[in-house]
């Protein structure tokens, strides 16, 4: 098949994971869509694990996506030069969606992981219907790369992208990302465009200020910010330079894997795609600006480290489009599911407010009821009164007599196993603000 064939549907869709275990759900997960029909456009599908069960972050995990497309498609001769690399990417379409991790900001889906987060909304599969589901389409939409070099395109699992993918035009050559208007008080959990001349980056800010973002000029003249939704994409020309830089190459074995200095800090620390590479990058970038950025937002990379990944980036092509309409739904933590859980179904039933509380997969029976709004209920089977002071998430629970939570409270129980083995139900309960990425005083 021609090249120019092959790249009007998607090669490879590859889900990351953060080790094996959560590799195996995801597996079980795609297989089922697989089997049922849901993935129509996709070639072939994989799940990468961070290896060894190291977290490499985002970044780290991109590269070692493509090394194993490169290893899969040239077997024994993987470790030869670039040049291969390059012939075979530049032949691939490539979707990556980002979903490893813990999900501590929403535990209540630790074990599905947030990309497989039940959604609300009518299904006609045998499947649930899922965060993964309602993405995937958007995503599979968009059009290929200008010149046909082949295509990369990374994304988030946690949220919901809401635009029209045929709108999209990526840039010739480079990393092009996709952006939407956000206040800057959203704009500060994410990263931040600021745009120059012809959709040229100037620079980006990762997690910045409100203040920040004013300073560097990253507000227009409403006082909006050009939020990072999450989507990059690139050419086999820049896969390639970005596994040169930091240090893919042949193991003993004949593997690509990622090697020396660079891939040692890797493998150590992890490399964040947005604060160790997108800020290295833009007309206006600095080497000095680069090393504050990526320290303040938590890089434990060396500052001759952040100096060499800056000479080798900075001279990539950054530039961004400002997509409109466009919604973006972060779906990453208790507060925000419940947030944009209640935005999606106001979006999809055309109504601005959302008087009840958001049913999930619950079952209902005789007696059954739940009184309260402003809440997210899944995966419950409610046989009696459950009563929602408001701001509450509850999942997989069995409501066999009255029940009434105060305002924020969270209820989820999940199966598991004791230290003998025996299989128990865990019941958790916590607050929808609390932070279960610190230790507890």
């Amino acid at each position: 098949m021609r090249t120019q064939e092959r790249l009007q549907q998607w090669d490879y869709l590859i889900v990351t994971a953060s080790n094996d275990t959560q590799a195996r759900g995801y597996e079980n997960q795609l297989a089922v869509r697989r089997e049922l029909g849901l993935l129509g456009g996709v070639g072939r599908t994989l799940v990468v694990a961070d290896p060894g069960g190291r977290r490499v972050g985002s970044g780290g995990s991109t590269l070692y996506c493509l090394l194993e497309v490169l290893n899969r498609q040239l077997g024994d001769v993987a470790g030869r030069r670039s040049d291969a690399w390059r012939e075979v990417l530049g032949d691939l379409r490539i979707l990556i969606i980002h979903a490893g991790g813990d999900s501590r900001r929403l535990p209540a889906y630790g074990p599905c992981g947030k990309i497989f987060v039940p959604a609300p909304g009518e299904s006609d599969s045998a499947v649930y219907l899922s965060l993964f589901d309602k993405q995937l389409p958007i995503y599979l939409g968009m059009g290929r790369s200008p010149h046909g070099r082949g295509q990369i395109v990374i994304t988030s699992g946690d949220v919901l992208l809401w635009f029209d993918p045929r709108s999209v035009r990526f840039a010739d050559e480079g990393i092009t990302g996709l952006s939407c208007l956000a206040p800057p008080q959203q704009a500060a959990r994410h990263g931040v465009f600021c745009p120059g001349r012809d959709g040229r980056v100037r620079i980006y800010l990762q997690k910045p200020s409100p203040a920040e973002q004013e300073a560097c000029g990253a507000l227009d003249a409403y006082g909006q910010a050009w939020l990072d939704i999450g989507v990059m994409n690139f050419d086999a020309d820049t896969a390639v330079r970005l596994l040169e830089i930091f240090g893919a190459g042949p193991s003993s074995g004949g593997r690509l894997h990622l090697a020396g200095e660079m891939g040692h800090a890797i493998n150590q620390w992890g490399l964040d795609f947005y604060r160790e590479v997108c800020c290295a990058m833009g007309t206006e970038a600095s080497s000095a600006e680069h090393v504050r950025a990526a320290k303040a937002s938590g890089s434990q990379w060396s500052e001759n480290l952040l100096g060499r990944v800056f000479a080798g980036v900075s001279t990539i092509g950054f530039s961004a489009q400002l997509l409109h309409p466009c919604e973006f739904l972060d779906f990453g933590a208790c507060r925000r599911l419940i947030d944009s859980g209640t935005r999606l179904v106001q979006e999809e039933r055309g109504i601005t407010h959302l008087r009840r509380y958001l049913d999930v997969n619950n079952a209902v029976g005789e007696g059954g009821s739940v009184q309260g709004w402003g809440s997210w209920v899944e995966g419950c089977r409610i046989n009696a009164t459950m009563t929602l002071g408001g701001e509450n998430l509850v999942a997989g629970i069995d409501v066999d007599g009255p029940l009434q939570l105060p305002r924020g409270a969270c209820l989820d129980v999940i199966d598991g196993t004791d230290d003998k083995g025996r299989a128990v139900s865990f019941v958790r309960c916590y607050g929808l603000d609390d932070r279960m990425k610190v230790t507890v005083d």
